[in-house]
């Protein structure tokens, strides 16, 4: 099985070749490696984010509902619309 991340350090700490110092992330790695041995097979490759557009596109969106910033897709006479919407809360 082979994964592909964009993100250089997270590859690196799967792959072990660098060490992850924070302890939080350190136990959730220290998991994943476990499942990882219950595979006959793993690697992991690192692929640069603008090769990467779903992931790219997840982080933007991600950012933007962090930020309270909706993304509203809708179909109106037959061509789809994507805006982005800010609520104000009273």
């Amino acid at each position: 099985m082979t994964t592909l991340g964009d993100s250089m350090n997270i590859v690196n700490w799967i792959n072990q070749t660098q060490a992850c110092r924070n302890v939080r992330l350190a136990n959730i790695l220290s998991t994943i490696q476990n499942v990882i041995l219950s595979f006959d097979n793993f690697s992991c490759r690192h692929v640069y984010r603008d090769n990467n557009q779903t992931a790219d596109q997840a982080s933007k969106d991600g950012l933007n509902l962090a930020l309270g910033i909706w993304k509203i897709d809708e179909v109106k006479d037959g061509q789809r619309l994507t805006y982005y919407h800010r609520p104000f809360i009273d």
